[in-house]
């Protein structure tokens, strides 16, 4: 098949030209590819030591989220007689019991590992606090 480009369209080099860069442009080409070689290689084998890296040092072992294996069976909270438990909270082996009575509001705190009542917090509207 005969080529569609007109023969003035393609550029005539001789033997001795070295085309359209000159002969320092090719060799700063030839240098800029070498280096970008050498960053390629560089970076591919920081890579391949990082992940070796990675799996090859021990983690420690992550500590447990919650201490339940510690945790006693069953535990006892005295409230005041006739209280009502409004809502529970808990945080760590710390157990927050919202409870309300006939005088007011009241909270306690249970610390689920020994089973002692660590705090109790007695609220009382209108009354002046006790410093």
């Amino acid at each position: 098949m005969p080529s569609k480009i007109p023969p003035t369209a393609a550029p005539s080099y001789s033997a001795n030209d070295n085309g359209p860069l000159t002969t320092g442009q090719v060799k700063a080409l030839k240098w800029a590819i070498a280096i970008m070689s050498l960053m390629i290689v560089g970076a591919l084998l920081a890579i391949v030591g990082r992940v070796i890296y990675l799996s090859s040092v021990k983690k420690p072992a992550a500590a447990p989220a919650s201490s339940i294996a510690t945790l006693a069976p069953q535990h006892k909270l005295a409230l005041p007689a006739g209280s009502t438990v409004k809502s529970l909270s808990l945080h760590g082996n710390r157990l927050l019991v919202h409870y309300e009575t006939s005088n007011g509001h009241g909270a306690a705190v249970l610390d689920l590992t020994t089973g002692k009542s660590l705090s109790k917090v007695t609220i009382s509207i209108g009354e002046s606090a006790a410093r």
